[in-house]
């Protein structure tokens, strides 16, 4: 049975791939550069790759425990990668709202507003939300 990557996880292992194992702060500045994002949510990722089994961490190097060929790329819908294409600039707080998790009133206040910014300034997809 394939692994099954969503299109974030894929472009993180996709730099293993490409790249071969890694020292954290290295693939940190990759991800930084290549995926817009800012370094606890890489952290996140190696942590949740790691727990599913496709990467594994030793001596603060990072690297693939499965190959390109033992996965499967499936969509999974994301507020945040729907809207802005990547995690870049996302919350510890709104990563965790968009994960399902409770949120507090602050943080779907902040979820709201960068909905009803994007609602108002139209979106890349084509694809037309409500705000309510």
């Amino acid at each position: 049975m394939k692994l099954k990557l969503y299109d974030s996880e894929n472009n993180f292992c996709g730099i293993l791939w490409e790249k071969g194992p890694l020292g954290r702060r290295e693939l940190m500045d990759l991800c930084r550069v290549r995926l817009g994002w800012k370094g606890s949510v890489t952290r996140t990722a190696i942590r949740r790759m790691v727990k599913r089994g496709a990467v594994q961490v030793e001596d603060s190097v990072v690297s693939m425990r499965v190959g390109r060929e033992d996965t499967e790329v499936t969509t999974k819908w994301c507020l945040f990668d729907l809207l802005h294409g990547s995690s870049a600039g996302m919350t510890g707080n709104t990563a965790s709202a968009i994960r399902g998790d409770k949120m507090g009133l602050t943080e779907a206040a902040g979820v709201r507003r960068m909905m009803d910014r994007h609602i108002t300034s139209g979106n890349s997809t084509g694809q037309h939300y409500s705000a309510h």
